[in-house]
């Protein structure tokens, strides 16, 4: 495959940046420059792991996800810092996620979700230091919402806050829960996540 198809396959996928060869005796080296680019890695809910209060596993059609309703239900997930991403940016992590079946959200209802995390790399001990907490809240807007509505949520992830800075290659820990403490989360039914998602900026090619 030369350069202009290469670049060809690419451009669907990514913006190139430019493209330039270097001639070696018959030798042609040539380089791609990636503009960054919004990247999504997927969690699935499968990979969490239960503690506390455990959550009811809840099917919705083709959707299994683990019904969350108070904040004594805990799910543990990681996520693997990919050497795609640029090492100088925020993240965040999306969740999907449905109101109970029959349980519509009334208007101004809110939904939160609450994480502590660690991001740690080899060598390093897991539990040193302090969490990082970080939320999110949904509001419903324009009335109530519908029955079983499919919402995506992002929760931002600082890389470089001061407790738990992120590099490439570290394992974020995360512990998530409902935020329904101190009258944040006002809605009465279930919030059932059947994924996660992690979105980065990235400059890299690679599949990782």
């Amino acid at each position: 495959m030369n350069r202009d198809r290469i670049a060809v396959a690419l451009i669907g996928l990514m913006a190139i940046g430019a493209i330039s060869d270097k001639v070696f005796g018959n030798i042609t080296v040539t380089t791609i420059t990636v503009d960054e680019y919004t990247r999504h890695r997927s969690i699935p809910i499968g990979s969490a792991i239960i503690g506390g209060g455990a959550p009811g596993a809840t099917t919705v059609g083709t959707y299994n996800g683990l019904s969350l309703d108070d904040n004594t239900e805990i799910l543990f997930f990681n996520f693997h810092v990919p050497m795609a991403w640029t090492g100088t940016s925020d993240m965040a992590l999306v969740w999907h996620w449905v109101n109970q079946a029959g349980t519509l959200i009334p208007e101004n209802d809110a939904v939160k979700f609450n994480c502590d995390y660690r991001s740690r790399a080899d060598g390093e001990v897991l539990d040193s230091g302090n969490a990082t907490s970080t939320t999110i809240t949904f509001t419903q807007t324009g009335g109530a919402g519908t029955d079983k509505e499919n919402h995506e949520t992002a929760m931002p992830i600082d890389f470089d806050q001061v407790d738990n800075p992120i590099s490439v290659g570290d394992i974020i820990g995360f512990s998530c829960l409902r935020g329904k403490d101190a009258g944040a989360d006002t809605y009465a039914g279930d919030a059932t996540v059947y994924h996660w998602g992690m979105t980065y900026q990235s400059t890299g090619i690679g599949s990782d």
